[in-house]
């Protein structure tokens, strides 16, 4: 269920119009009417990502993450993960401060390389997702909520991964998509920067899954796309991918 734009306006105002292009682009997926999922942010903390946390480009970037999150869960917030050589859960970033919340968050850790399946075996864990993916009794990310043999509906987990770079091991992260394949995780990865991307695009089109269970796009400059194309983008495959899993009975 949807946090209403009234409470918004009322608690986060600044996040209204992110939210009205968000439902925008939403109305345009039947799929994704009422639909409810927990989003997460996986966000990239290796030093050539410097510049981008220094001018604000990843808080921006976090807000509208937010922004989306309010239209999937009424929880009013979303799960903040980092990764450099190693992978962190640091909390969340929720409607009532957001603001300056990426700083705040992070302030603790250090930066590293870049270590994608670190970060994918931690979400998968906080996820709780089970191996099998099969639809009865498969935990998902409720199952720490409502137990593990619950009869409850398995929601989505939908992870916005931000990266500028490529993996410090290509095989340890296709193996993690591979298996989350089976889960009800849905990847979306963003590539920032001038990068080819060329790893990102692998994991997006790669054999061996269940489920295609990621898309994929890049931009430049974050800055530059309007709210409109920037959710249009981050929903593009997902709806596709919810087809499938509730066919294959991931989710319901």
């Amino acid at each position: 269920m949807a946090i209403s734009l009234d409470k918004l306006q009322s608690q986060s105002p600044g996040l209204v119009n992110l939210r009205k292009s968000a439902d925008t682009v939403l109305s345009h997926h039947v799929e994704l009417k009422n639909h409810t999922a927990k989003i997460a942010l996986a966000l990239d903390y290796s030093g050539s990502m410097s510049s981008l946390y220094n001018n604000g480009t990843v808080q921006a970037l976090a807000e509208r993450v937010l922004a989306l999150g309010t239209a999937f869960d009424d929880d009013g917030d979303i799960d903040i993960f980092i990764f450099e050589s190693s992978a962190h859960y640091v909390g969340t970033l929720s409607i009532n401060n957001y603001q300056g919340g990426i700083g705040r968050l992070l302030s603790k850790y250090s930066m590293g390389s870049t270590n994608y399946a670190d970060a994918m075996h931690l979400i998968r864990q906080h996820y709780q997702s089970s191996s099998s993916g099969s639809g009865s009794g498969n935990t998902g990310f409720l199952g720490g909520l409502f137990g593990k043999k619950s009869p409850k509906p398995v929601y989505p987990a939908y992870v916005i991964f931000i990266t500028d770079g490529e993996p410090d091991s290509q095989p340890a992260a296709e193996e993690q998509i591979r298996q989350a394949s089976k889960e009800p995780i849905f990847w979306q990865f963003m590539g920032v920067g001038s990068t080819r991307f060329d790893f990102l695009s692998k994991l997006d089109t790669m054999d061996g899954r269940e489920i295609d269970n990621a898309g994929f796009f890049a931009v430049a400059n974050p800055k530059n796309m309007s709210d409109d194309e920037l959710y249009q983008k981050m929903l593009a495959e997902y709806p596709i991918w919810l087809i499938q899993a509730r066919k294959k009975g991931v989710v319901v």
